[in-house]
């Protein structure tokens, strides 16, 4: 479904509300990362940004489990 949204809607801001546990995979497979990563799940009401350079393809983690009134 992730995938289908970056090919949809190119060059685009897309809003996806999930759980944490969905969040925290989603992270570690757009950064190509194993499963067996240690990495926490985000914080419940938390913000996650990712990128993904439409020139390179290139992905980026911007935040992760960011809280109202954190930095942003």
């Amino acid at each position: 479904m992730l995938a289908e949204l970056v090919v949809d809607h190119p060059s685009e801001h897309v809003l996806v509300i999930s759980h944490g546990l969905t969040i925290k995979v989603a992270a570690l497979l757009m950064l190509g990362l194993p499963a067996s990563t240690a990495l926490p799940e985000p914080p419940n009401a938390s913000l996650t940004k990712t990128a993904i350079d439409p020139a390179t393809g290139r992905r980026y983690l911007l935040g992760y489990g960011i809280l109202p009134g954190g930095p942003e």
